[in-house]
């Protein structure tokens, strides 16, 4: 499967309690590692585990 887990560092805690944009919450969360679903998904399309339909299927996305 596909998953995108976001970790819940003091920053990013500090980000929600503040009500940060989901924008800005998503861009740290880039910056401290988090892979992004469709990222995930196109580099398992890439090992041959899963097919480019299946991914677009699967995994939405808002905005970027």
């Amino acid at each position: 499967g596909v998953f995108e887990v976001l970790r819940m560092s003091p920053k990013i805690r500090q980000m929600l309690a503040s009500r940060t944009s989901a924008g800005q919450i998503r861009t740290q969360a880039i910056d401290e590692g988090l892979v992004a679903m469709r990222h995930e998904g196109m580099t398992q399309v890439r090992a041959g585990m899963t097919t480019p339909s299946e991914v677009l299927r699967g995994v939405f996305f808002i905005g970027q």
